[in-house]
């Protein structure tokens, strides 16, 4: 692969791993970056939509069990800051996906309070 093609190759798969919060990526980064430039094809510059889906979902993913250890108002605001990165850079189904994993997210947590709350009234 050339130059200029891998560097902006590296360039948009370090862009996709913003997904996942910075600690994470101090501790992982390098080897999950090198896995996704190992996955594409000479000649592209781009991952492909799945690759790409793929990192900025394990990226909400771990963002979500970031957010369980912080609270749910820090889930919310990664949440919604996400949403607006994910429809900038991802086809419409990779979006559709990473937004199901939100509600189910939001879901769970609703759920739990309510269940919590419930304990406490009995």
């Amino acid at each position: 692969m050339n130059a200029p093609v891998r560097n902006a190759l590296e360039r948009r798969c370090r862009l996709l791993l913003r997904a996942y919060p910075a600690r994470y990526r101090r501790e992982r980064g390098e080897e999950i970056l090198g896995t996704a430039l190992e996955s594409v094809p000479p000649g592209r510059n781009w991952p492909a939509p799945r690759e790409a889906g793929g990192l900025i979902l394990g990226g909400l993913r771990a963002r979500a069990a970031q957010g369980r250890r912080e609270g749910t108002a820090a889930s919310l605001r990664q949440a919604a800051m996400f949403e607006h990165v994910v429809r900038a850079v991802l086809p419409t189904t990779v979006v559709a996906e990473a937004m199901a994993v939100i509600k189910t997210l939001r879901r769970q947590r609703s759920s739990k309070r309510s269940l919590f709350a419930a304990r406490l009234l009995d």
